[in-house]
């Protein structure tokens, strides 16, 4: 009797048949019956990859059915004018996206053989760096320019070099910058024309950065799972060392899995990991000697990760325990908590009923209120500003954002920005919190970052450019704020490390299983078949199915390069962070096929080659350790010091005061001194009172009508 996946394999294997015959406009054969769900886990007789593949086939199947396939064409059909419309627009204004400058440039010189000729004429040689990483269409770009004299080919594939004229190098096994256009695919294609017309291939295989062992480690580990696949990956090229001898300059950090409770979530496996690594660094730096017999110090360490997203549990743990870290940003998860809070001041100041925004603000340093207390604030119903409140604390934040609301709208974006650091107590606030004065170079960073930006924008405005700065380029903000500590632990990606030399290197997370296809995108474009696949809602073409299936491949492949290049980051030391969850012996099947990865007992791996001690760490509920907060040792400022910073606070203060007692108050706020008016000054102060209440009124209610607005203004203004 047929099993659940072989009954969903031959349905498959009929859908997959009448989406051909809806290609080919042939007659559709009848919708077959639909299949039992895939198995969740692997039946006896069919290997994990086996297994997998068939539910890819499965699921592919799915995807392009003619019903399907019909339904994204009638999409498309839709959106296509819109498309052409947009299209026609940007070449009616000129404008050019990044993709634009690098085709329209390949299809001049492709085309236009007077300008490939000028151009070839102008350069003798061309040396190429970092060519894995190239851009498909910019390698063409470069073939053509390497091109002989006399030659104009039309096609890069028939293009005849000229002798000498092009150098590249490039490693394929460091191809990891997939998601910028690199491909790999592209790089093995060129390199083959390259070598077929006479190119020599020459193999640096020298590793003049990293220590015996940690070699020896990244040989074993790699040679076992970077296996070559045509267009897929490289045959793998082992590296040696240069330098001398040196133990244990590779370790094992290792959490084992509880033996008498169900898997832990994997947040929980990686908080132990983050907790192993705080400790070590704790335990290592100031006595651990590195290079010509320095003390490590925390500059010396980087802890890396696959992926950004997985790094909060290592940050956190380093702050834990008061190690000093620099986190290479991301993307916004890694946006820092001060700017967080300015954001949510400014969105306020913009619009006073932004309720979320004003959350933010009463949880902040400016209002200092507990998340209890700002639910039962919403309950009274009283979290917006024109709320009348027995509470003096919430009284008095609302009066300094009223304040704040009134100034907002008569200064310069720059000019606002530094009066809130001038005259408000959110830079102390800030200094006194973990990262100190990096906090406050943070919120110094993002003045300087309008005073060059903002030019003559509404706060509205610059919100939106740096918010959208924040989230695509928050490099852009990092540069301007010059806010990184020289002697700290450096928190990154493993992209972020390509290139770089780093004493000691944590590779965190090795228990983690790589994706392999990442994000779902509505677009793919693959250079080698010259095929776009699109996705409209939950439809996409059949194109887009397939291409989602060598993406998952060419992941897969990737990951693997990726550990390659962590494992080569370290100079001195290497340590290695997993843990037993399940499915960690598959994520790490290098380390496995080599004998080097931890099963939780024994205390050193490898043999005769190298030798790996591991550290295990029975697992731990992370509310253990994770509300443990160890101090850092804090060294007694000399009193001078202290004198200097008093003097400093004093002053401030009794500018801060001098500020209050001379801000301009508005009627309301004359009234609610007990000034006094004229008759005819108080009932137009009272008239204006009910005209703004009305006002708000309709904003909130957009279907009141003005009398009513106005008559439910005069009550509750009294």
């Amino acid at each position: 009797k047929p099993r659940r996946c072989e009954q969903a394999l031959v349905w498959a294997a009929a859908s997959l048949r009448r989406a051909a015959q809806f290609l080919r406009g042939e007659t559709i054969d009848p919708v077959p019956d639909n299949p039992p769900a895939w198995p969740s886990d692997p039946v006896i007789g069919w290997d994990e990859d086996a297994f997998a593949q068939g539910h890819g086939l499965v699921d592919l199947a799915h995807k392009v059915t003619p019903e399907q396939q019909q339904l994204f064409l009638d999409a498309l059909a839709l959106v296509q004018p819109v498309a052409e419309q947009v299209r026609a627009e940007y070449v009616r204004e000129g404008i050019l996206s990044f993709d634009d400058l690098i085709v329209k440039t390949r299809d001049l010189l492709q085309h236009d053989t007077t300008v490939r000729g000028l151009l070839k004429e102008k350069y003798d040689l061309l040396f190429i760096d970092e060519f894995q990483d190239t851009d498909p269409v910019q390698g063409e770009l470069l073939l053509f320019l390497a091109e002989q004299k006399m030659s104009a080919a039309p096609r890069w594939q028939e293009v005849r070099l000229e002798p000498g004229k092009l150098f590249v190098v490039g490693d394929p096994k460091q191809s990891i910058y997939r998601f910028r256009g690199a491909d790999i695919t592209a790089y093995e294609l060129f390199t083959d024309l390259i070598l077929k017309q006479g190119g020599e291939k020459c193999f640096l295989q020298q590793n003049f950065r990293s220590r015996p062992d940690i070699v020896t480690v990244a040989n074993e580990v790699c040679r076992r799972a970077m296996v070559q696949q045509a267009a897929f990956q490289p045959a793998y090229v082992p590296i040696f060392p240069a330098r001398e001898p040196r133990t244990a300059a590779v370790e094992w950090l290792f959490t084992a899995a509880p033996a008498e409770q169900a898997d832990p979530a994997v947040p929980d496996y990686r908080h132990n990991q983050a907790e192993q690594i705080a400790c070590w660094i704790e335990q290592h730096v100031g006595t651990m000697e590195v290079d010509k017999g320095a003390k490590l110090t925390y500059g010396d360490i980087a802890v890396l990760s696959r992926a950004g997203t997985t790094m909060e549990p290592y940050v956190e743990a380093l702050r834990r325990h008061g190690i000093p870290f620099n986190a290479a940003p991301e993307d916004e998860n890694y946006r820092k908590q001060e700017i967080n809070e300015l954001l949510n001041f400014l969105h306020v100041l913009v619009n006073p009923d932004d309720r979320t925004a004003l959350a933010g603000v009463l949880r902040g340093p400016l209002g200092g209120f507990s998340d209890e207390e700002i639910y039962q604030i919403a309950v009274r119903g009283q979290l917006h500003l024109q709320a009348q409140t027995d509470d003096a604390d919430l009284s008095a934040c609302y009066k300094l954002l009223k304040t704040w609301v009134q100034k907002a709208g008569r200064m310069s974006v720059p000019a606002l920005l530094q009066a809130v650091l001038d005259e408000t107590f959110l830079p102390e606030a800030c200094a006194a919190a973990y990262d100190g004065a990096v906090s406050l170079a943070e919120l110094q960073g993002v003045v300087r970052f309008a005073q060059n930006e903002a030019g003559d924008a509404s706060i509205e405005q610059f919100l939106t450019l740096l918010e959208e700065v924040l989230a695509k380029d928050p490099e852009r903000l990092v540069a301007s704020n010059g806010a990184e500590r020289k002697n700290a632990v450096s928190v990154m990606t493993v992209h972020k490390s390509k290139g770089l030399g780093i004493p000691v290197v944590i590779l965190a997370d090795l228990s983690k299983r790589g994706g392999g296809s990442g994000q779902r995108k509505e677009h793919i474009f693959s250079w080698q078949y010259n095929m776009h696949g699109l996705r409209v809602g939950k439809c996409c073409d059949i194109n887009l199915a397939f291409l989602e299936e060598e993406q998952k491949k060419h992941g897969l492949c990737e990951e693997v390069r990726i550990l390659y290049v962590a494992l080569t980051r370290a100079r001195e030391k290497l340590i290695l962070a997993a843990d037993g969850r399940k499915g960690a012996q598959k994520a790490a099947a290098g380390f496995v096929a080599a004998g080097l990865f931890p099963d939780g007992e024994k205390k050193t791996l490898g043999g005769e080659e190298v030798t790996v001690p591991v550290h295990n760490r029975p697992y731990e509920p992370p509310a253990n350790f994770i509300y443990r907060v160890q101090p850092a040792a804090v060294c007694a400022p000399e009193p001078q010091h202290l004198s200097s910073w008093k003097t400093a606070l004093e002053e401030r203060r009794a500018r801060y005061a001098q500020l209050q007692q001379n801000q301009p108050l508005s009627p309301s706020e004359r009234v609610e001194k007990g000034a006094s008016f004229s008759p005819a000054q108080r009932a137009g102060a009272e008239i204006g009172t009910v005209c703004h209440e009305a006002l708000r009124q309709l904003l909130r209610q957009p279907s009141l009508s003005v009398e009513q607005a106005a008559r439910e203004a005069a009550q509750a203004c009294g």
